[in-house]
């Protein structure tokens, strides 16, 4: 799966909305005719960083879903592991938006 990220990524997740009540119309028109690996229109390096964000999300997300609570990981280090993704996210947009 971390080989395939940018395929089964929702759309969705990669526009960039500045305003929360926008034109949901156009919203849904974006989201249609925008290809996720259009994103990639950043550098290579961008890119690599996007997709090891989103791999780091996933695998916190299945591995919280463990069907054996004692396979889950401890709520301290998911949401520390969460921040760090986020992190990397923001200092990435940052980087593009310059």
């Amino acid at each position: 799966m971390p080989d395939h990220v940018m395929d089964i990524i929702d759309p969705s997740l990669l526009i960039e909305r500045n305003d929360a009540h926008g034109d949901g119309d156009r919203y849904e028109s974006e989201i249609r005719a925008r290809r996720t690996t259009s994103y990639r229109h950043g550098s290579p390096i961008q890119a690599t960083r996007l997709e090891e964000c989103l791999v780091s999300v996933m695998q916190i997300g299945l591995s919280c879903s463990a069907i054996s609570p004692t396979e889950r990981g401890q709520m301290d280090v998911v949401v520390n592991k969460l921040k760090a993704a986020r992190d990397s996210y923001l200092n990435l947009r940052r980087r593009r938006e310059e």
